[in-house]
Order: structure tokens, then C-alpha cells, then sequence
């Protein structure tokens, strides 16, 4: 299960992160969630969801949970949707391959879809600095390096999110002499590539 829902026509997951939260008023008109109200409702089991809070040093995340720890419930919507990136990743590379994305929504994307383990440049080391559901590449350079990761990836959202680390991680391309092995564009063959995949050689 990945968080921000992507209606099932939808050419490109950027889609759901613009879709993570739904008011309940007037959702059974908004295209996004028209259908899924009226066919795919469902309760998510949680023991606790964060929140972020803003302080000197950035933002830090908070956990909020029931006083009893006992597991709560939160409505959802729920939906179908195949990742181009994903069924390449899962159709053409070992089980033990790894990843490395600009950002974390897209290594989301490659560890659900592609069943891929992949990891974000742009997480943190500082446990206060980042969501702690995700881990950070200590040594990007290194990892690479010793054969760690064996794929880049570059996506056009979090480039344009993160454009420092969408750099770092074209920096590494060029160090390692990645080759492109998957490409997709959403609006066609003219435009430039909404998902790039580099194979890295050390």
C-alpha cells in the first residue's frame, strides 16, 4: 500500500501526490474520487500517523496515536493502478537489484510496483530531519562504488522538488557512466523523460 491515491486512468503516479488527503465535502463530485466513493471505500487499520511540526532547525516529525496504543481507523479510498517504471523495474532486473531515486515518493514507487529495494538521496541522516519510516544513503558514493546500488533514477517531480539532489544524483550519473536503460515520457516522444533509469558502472 503506497499513500496518495492514483485514479485508475491516470497516465503517471505525480497524480497521487496531489491526492493524498480528500475533504468529505463534495468528494462524490471530484473527478479524482467520484468513483472510488461510490465503489472502493474502505477503513485503514493505524497505530498512529504523523504530523509534521515546524522548528529552529527545519520540520520534525510527531507521531500521534491513541493514548491506549490500541490500533484506530481511518477512512479510505482505494484503487488499481500499474507504474510503467514498476513493471519494467520488476520485469527486468534481479530481485536483489538496488535503487537509488532523487526523493522518497519515488522510491516508494520503485519498492511497491517494482518490489525493488530502493533508497532517496534527499532523506536526512538526522532521525529529526525525516519521516523515520525512511532510510537515508550514508555514502552515495560509496554504495555506488562497491556495487551496493546498481540503478539511478531520475524523475521530473522530485527534480523539480529537489532540484540540489536532482543534480547530485546527474553528477553521479556522469561519475559512474550510467547507462539509460527505461525511459517514459507522459506526453509524448518530443518531451523531455518524466522517468529516467541509469544501470551504473563502477
Amino acid at each position: 500500500m503506497r499513500w496518495g491515491r492514483v485514479p485508475f486512468w491516470a497516465k503517471d503516479i505525480k497524480v497521487g501526490f496531489s491526492n493524498i488527503n480528500a475533504k468529505s465535502e463534495g468528494i462524490e463530485g471530484k473527478p479524482a474520487f467520484r468513483e472510488a466513493f461510490q465503489r472502493r471505500r474502505c477503513l485503514v487499520p493505524v497505530d498512529n500517523f504523523y504530523e509534521w511540526k515546524k522548528v529552529a532547525a527545519g520540520k520534525q516529525p510527531y507521531a500521534i496515536a491513541l493514548a491506549d496504543q490500541h490500533l484506530m481507523a481511518l477512512a479510505g479510498l482505494w484503487e488499481n493502478w500499474r507504474s510503467p517504471a514498476g513493471e519494467w523495474v520488476r520485469s527486468h532486473t534481479l530481485p536483489s537489484a538496488r535503487f537509488m531515486t532523487i526523493g522518497p515518493s519515488f522510491a516508494n514507487v520503485i519498492q511497491f510496483y517494482g518490489q525493488r529495494k530502493a533508497l532517496a538521496l534527499s532523506v536526512s541522516s538526522n532521525p529529526l530531519h525525516r519521516n523515520p519510516q525512511y532510510e537515508p544513503v550514508l555514502n552515495p558514493d560509496a554504495a555506488i562504488r562497491s556495487g551496493s546500488i546498481q540503478y539511478l533514477v531520475f524523475d521530473s517531480y522530485s527534480a523539480s522538488r529537489s532540484p540540489v539532489f536532482a543534480k547530485r544524483m546527474m553528477s553521479y550519473v556522469n561519475k559512474f557512466r550510467g547507462v539509460a536503460v527505461f525511459s517514459f515520457r507522459e506526453d509524448g516522444p518530443n518531451q523531455p523523460a518524466d522517468v529516467v533509469i541509469y544501470e551504473v558502472h563502477p
